[in-house]
């Protein structure tokens, strides 16, 4: 009889190993150690169509699945975060890494455990959205088999290192979300009768080191035909460009497809050395011969996207006869020199006298 009773737990043991069967009202207060040695499973979070360093901090929560076989002990934590602390951009995209630890976790049950990770929140959600996949996390737990023999007090614990997308394949988890980023454009006019088309005059861009943008971040110029041009704006200071007739200038468009600019970032233009021209920024007519400045925010739609063009138009002229008034001048000047030409034969004659 003793002995079927050993027979029958050895049995019920070795079972446990394999399937992850437990007796229905016990709780095993194992040693629990992980497979190879890995207590974690990693993920990654890019910011795409970015060209300066990103700061901001993404959350996920963790939930344990109803299911599981038992409650584990100590975790893992309920949410977890990736920071990007002026992480610089590679080929346009910001990278950093995050896990789920499961380090100081006890498992009081052999099975198998699921765990959903969501990323929940954003510090900057306009700039950095929040990527709404959702995956989900398997963990093994295992009696430990040494020498062929299952050991009762020791739990193995392993973690699937790529983790199942809902909707998708099992694959190592990627969070990631493109910032949206727009430009502007600063256009240039001059006409008038006694304008000098070729004359480049000087402007001043100025991006603030706000909404996203941090001081010494620098945005490509592109477009400006005169020479000297810089070809980047450092945000926080004022940079001189210049321009001529019919120059139409990107501030924060990159190789001709990315946009560089946070939605809804300032700027301030001005014109500074417009002496001698009236000036119209945008069809509206300013004060001649003083600094010209206007001021706005970039916009994000499409269809917006003509607030983001500045124009500015200068012009130049000098009063010019007209064909009646040159033809009067004409006759005034024949006759001028006939009164005159009759004055000195006067005197002449009167000298003589």
């Amino acid at each position: 009889m003793k002995k079927t009773i050993k027979l029958a737990i050895l049995t019920t043991l070795t079972l446990s190993a394999f399937c992850g069967i437990v007796l229905p009202n016990r709780t095993y207060a194992a040693t629990t150690t992980f497979d190879q040695n890995i207590d974690s499973i990693p993920f990654t979070r890019n910011v795409t169509g970015v060209s300066n360093p990103v700061t901001n901090t993404f959350t996920y929560t963790i939930t344990a699945d109803s299911d599981n076989p038992d409650v584990a002990t100590n975790g893992p934590a309920g949410s977890t975060t990736v920071v990007f602390d002026a992480t610089a951009p590679v080929s346009n995209t910001a990278t950093e890494s995050g896990v789920i630890d499961f380090s100081g976790v006890t498992f009081n049950r052999t099975g198998d455990y699921y765990f959903t990770i969501t990323e929940t929140s954003s510090t900057n959600s306009s700039l950095y959205p929040v990527d709404s996949a959702t995956y989900t996390a398997q963990v093994s737990v295992r009696y430990a088999v040494v020498g062929g023999v299952t050991d009762p007090n020791t739990f193995v614990v392993t973690l699937a290192q790529n983790m199942q997308k809902t909707g998708g394949d099992k694959e190592a988890a990627v969070w990631s979300s493109a910032s949206p980023r727009t430009y502007f454009e600063l256009s240039a006019k001059t006409t008038g009768n006694s304008a000098d088309v070729n004359h480049c005059f000087t402007y001043t861009l100025n991006i603030p080191a706000v909404n996203g943008i941090s001081a010494g971040d620098s945005f490509a110029i592109g477009g400006a035909t005169c020479d000297g041009n810089p070809a980047t704006v450092t945000a926080g200071q004022d940079t001189a460009i210049k321009l001529k007739s019919d120059d139409v200038v990107t501030v924060g468009l990159l190789n001709n497809s990315l946009g560089q600019l946070p939605i809804g970032s300032g700027y301030t233009i001005t014109l500074v050395d417009a002496e001698g021209y009236e000036v119209a920024i945008n069809g509206t007519d300013t004060t001649a011969g003083t600094a010209q400045t206007v001021s706005g925010l970039v916009a994000q739609d499409d269809a917006d996207f003509n607030d983001n063009n500045s124009e500015f138009e200068l012009t130049k002229n000098i009063a010019v006869l007209t064909g009646v008034f040159s033809n009067t001048l004409v006759y005034i000047a024949i006759f001028g020199v006939g009164a005159l030409g009759l004055i000195y034969f006067s005197r002449k004659n009167s000298s003589r006298k």
